[in-house]
């Protein structure tokens, strides 16, 4: 039996080899983006869910991330059913390894943890779910 990774709702193709070591950004949800995460989440509301990112490259090819991921969030109490509202504020740190996936995009274990991501080609990476291993 196969199972199939669903692409995740939010997903950015990057060229690994175009990533400058200490390069910097902002990834921004789009409203379809969010709606969609909002929707898996049970969430009533999910507004301005962005990435502040940076890239270091580090030996064997590996690359880290580290940012803060942002949003606003309103969700149901479980007890009153009211709206409660809270501001997501929260540090990110992940590390990629190209030699985690194999050439076809197979998922593999590292550290225990299911792996969807795959190299497509020598130079990008396709990460979706949550790739990697958290630091």
């Amino acid at each position: 039996m196969t199972s199939e990774v669903q692409p995740a709702p939010l997903s950015r193709i990057l060229k690994v080899d175009e990533i400058k070591d200490g390069a910097s950004g902002e990834i921004v949800a789009t409203p379809a983006e969010m709606d969609a995460i909002a929707g898996l989440l049970d969430l009533v509301r999910l507004e301005g869910l962005t990435l502040d990112c940076r890239f270091t490259h580090g030996g064997s090819g590996r690359l880290r991330l580290t940012g803060r991921l942002k949003a606003d969030v309103t969700q149901t109490c479980v007890v009153s059913l009211d709206p409660v509202e809270a501001r997501i504020d929260v540090p990110l740190e992940v590390e990629f390894w190209q030699d985690a996936v194999g050439d076809r995009g197979e998922q593999r274990r590292i550290a225990g943890q299911r792996v969807g991501a795959r190299w497509a080609g020598a130079d990008r990476l396709w990460a979706d779910r949550s790739w990697g291993r958290g630091v």
